[in-house]
C-alpha cells in the first residue's frame, strides 16, 4: 500500500512536446492509494444538480465517501475535482453537482477514493491515460519519469490549495498547502482539480 501521484497527460496537441534536449508534458494529477481501486468512468449525466458517473464501481459503501475525479478534458473538464458520493451501485456513482442538466454522455475519466496525505509530500507515480492504462512516453525513461528537472503543479479550479515540488527526493515529492499551511498528516488529500507542467531530460533512461 502506498500513495502516489498518477500523471494523466493531456491529449494531442496539448500534452507532449519534444525538443533536442527536453520532453515536456502537460496534464492532470490524480492522487492515488494503491490499496484502493482506480475506477474507470465511461459516461456521465446530470439531473437536478446530481451527477451520475457510469463506471465499473469498486466503492463498497452506498454513499458518503470522499472521491477524486480526474482525466476529463475540454468541455468536460468541469467534472474534475473532489466529490462526496451520495450513492453507489455496481455500475454508478452519484454526487451533488450544481450544473445544468446534461443527458447521458459517453466520455472517459477516472475516480478513486481520496488518499491520505503524508507530511512532506506525495511522490510522483507513473503516466496513465484516461482509461487507467499505463501510458509510456518514449523519450522519458521509467526512472527519469519520477525525477523531472522542472515540475509545476497548480489548482485548475477556484481553490485555496497551492503545491510545492521537492527536488531533493527521489521520486520527486509534491507538498500540498491550504491557505499557506501544509495539509494535515493522515487527513484526506484536499479536494482539488490539479494540473501540472513538467520537463524531463530527453532520452535519459
Amino acid at each position: 500500500m502506498s500513495v502516489e501521484l498518477l500523471l494523466i497527460p493531456n491529449t494531442f496537441p496539448d500534452g507532449l512536446d519534444t525538443t533536442t534536449r527536453r520532453t515536456t508534458v502537460q496534464g492532470q494529477i490524480l492522487p492515488f492509494n494503491t490499496a484502493n481501486a482506480l475506477i474507470k468512468i465511461t459516461a456521465f449525466s446530470i439531473t437536478a444538480n446530481v451527477v451520475t458517473f457510469t463506471a465499473a464501481n469498486a466503492l463498497t459503501a452506498g454513499g458518503g465517501q470522499a472521491i477524486l475525479v480526474a482525466g476529463f478534458q475540454g468541455p468536460f473538464a468541469f467534472l474534475n475535482g473532489g466529490y462526496t458520493s451520495a450513492s453507489a451501485t455496481a455500475t454508478t456513482i452519484t454526487a451533488p453537482l450544481t450544473h445544468a442538466n446534461v443527458p447521458p454522455t459517453p466520455v472517459l475519466g477516472l475516480a478513486t477514493l481520496s488518499p491520505n496525505y503524508t507530511t512532506g509530500g506525495i511522490p510522483l507515480g507513473g503516466f496513465i491515460n484516461a482509461q487507467g492504462q499505463v501510458f509510456p512516453i518514449g523519450t522519458i525513461g521509467p526512472v527519469n519519469q519520477l525525477n523531472p528537472v522542472m515540475f509545476d503543479a497548480y489548482s485548475m479550479n477556484p481553490a485555496t490549495q497551492t503545491y510545492e515540488a521537492n527536488y531533493t527526493t527521489s521520486p520527486l515529492q509534491l507538498a500540498v498547502f491550504t491557505s499557506g499551511a501544509q495539509a494535515t498528516n493522515a487527513d484526506p488529500v484536499p479536494a482539488d482539480s490539479i494540473g501540472f507542467f513538467a520537463a524531463y531530460v530527453k532520452n535519459a533512461f
